[in-house]
């Protein structure tokens, strides 16, 4: 395990070298979001460059920064990697961003937002989001879990009527926890 230890510095963005063979591309659209969240949250995330400042870890987030015409910019900078860790890290990081969204979980925390009455300021803030409808009208049928193959994977698709219902009881079974979590800790029972 490397015990790196982070410390950000602010250099200006003009010293942070992108790399000449950079295996991603952004586009315009990317930049812009990228440059919508640093305006509306702050330049919170630090670009890593290489002990010559070329970037492994920030193509797109330098890009938009340049788009909003910062001069400092917060970098780390990894004059502990080897070339070979260098070029493995900028490919590594650049992989690990191709996962998928798992719909269910995205769906609840921007239905959770819609809570706060939070505005996010910018347009390009949007998920896809596929509804499917389904008969879920016989909710409280049971699985027969017996009959099902070692193999076999269990996938359930909701219309939104259908995951608000799972939503909400969810929620509840959550709240009750948490209330006799609260009485075991207060009265000891």
């Amino acid at each position: 395990m490397n015990n790196f230890k982070a410390k950000i510095e602010y250099w200006d963005i003009n010293k942070v070298l992108p790399y000449w063979n950079n295996t991603k591309t952004h586009t315009d659209e990317q930049v812009s979001y990228v440059a919508s969240l640093i305006t509306e949250f702050g330049n919170d995330v630090p670009i890593v460059v290489d002990r010559d400042g070329i970037i492994i870890k920030g193509h797109c987030r330098r890009l938009s920064q340049l788009s909003l015409g910062l001069a400092k910019v917060p970098v780390i900078v990894r004059s502990d990697l080897s070339a070979a860790q260098v070029k493995a890290s900028r490919l590594g990081d650049n992989k690990s961003n191709e996962s998928e969204w798992l719909e269910g979980p995205l769906k609840i925390e921007l239905e959770s937002l819609d809570d706060f009455d939070f505005d996010f300021g910018f347009d390009d803030f949007s998920f896809e989001i596929e509804e499917v409808e389904q008969d879920f009208s016989d909710k409280n049928k049971e699985l027969d879990l017996d009959n099902f193959d070692d193999e076999m994977e269990l996938k359930l698709k909701f219309n939104k009527e259908d995951f608000d219902f799972v939503t909400e009881r969810l929620r509840n079974i959550n709240q009750s926890l948490e209330i006799a979590l609260m009485q075991v800790l207060t009265d000891g029972s």
